[in-house]
C-alpha cells in the first residue's frame, strides 16, 4: 500500500542514515568494525555466486543494518530497524529493477573501499547515491502500477 512517493521519502532517510553511518565508520578505522563490514559484504559475494537470490537479497538488508550498528550510533541503528519490515517487502521489488544479480555485489564494494580507506566523503556520497538510486527505481516500479 505504499505509494511512489512513500518509497523516496524512505529511501532519502535511509540515504541519511547510511551516509551518516558510513561516515562514522571511515571515521572510525576500528580493525574489528571493518573486518565485519568486509564479512558482511563477502556474504552478499557468496550469495551471489551461488546464483541464490533470496539469499543475496537477505545478506543485501544485513550488510546495510550492520553498517548502522557497526557506526556505534543506537539511535541510527534503532531507526534504520524501524524500517526493516517494509524494506523486505521493498527489495522484492528488486528483481524487476536490476539488471543482474551480479549487480547487488559490484554496488557494495566500493562503499567498503572507501570506508576502509578512511575517505568518509566518499563513503557518505556512494551509500547515500546509493539508497537514492535504489529508492528512485522502486519508486518507478511502484509509480507504473499505479
Amino acid at each position: 500500500s505504499l505509494t511512489a512517493d512513500d518509497v523516496r521519502e524512505i529511501y532519502g532517510l535511509r540515504a541519511a542514515l547510511e551516509g551518516r553511518a558510513g561516515r562514522m565508520v571511515a571515521r572510525g578505522q576500528d580493525p574489528s568494525t571493518l573486518a565485519r563490514l568486509r564479512e558482511l559484504a563477502d556474504d552478499i559475494d557468496r550469495a551471489v555466486e551461488a546464483g541464490d537470490a533470496v539469499n543475496a537479497s537477505r545478506a543485501d538488508l544485513a550488510f546495510h543494518e550492520g553498517l548502522c550498528e557497526l557506526c556505534g550510533n543506537s539511535r541510527i541503528h534503532e531507526v534504520f530497524m524501524r524500517y526493516v519490515p517494509t524494506l523486505r517487502g521493498l527489495l522484492r521489488l528488486d528483481e524487476q529493477v536490476l539488471r543482474s544479480l551480479d549487480e547487488i555485489s559490484l554496488q557494495h564494494r566500493p562503499f567498503v573501499d572507501a570506508i576502509e580507506a578512511g575517505d568518509e566523503e566518499t563513503a557518505a556520497r556512494l551509500l547515500n547515491e546509493h539508497a537514492e538510486h535504489a529508492g528512485e527505481l522502486i519508486a518507478g516500479v511502484l509509480a507504473s502500477n499505479e
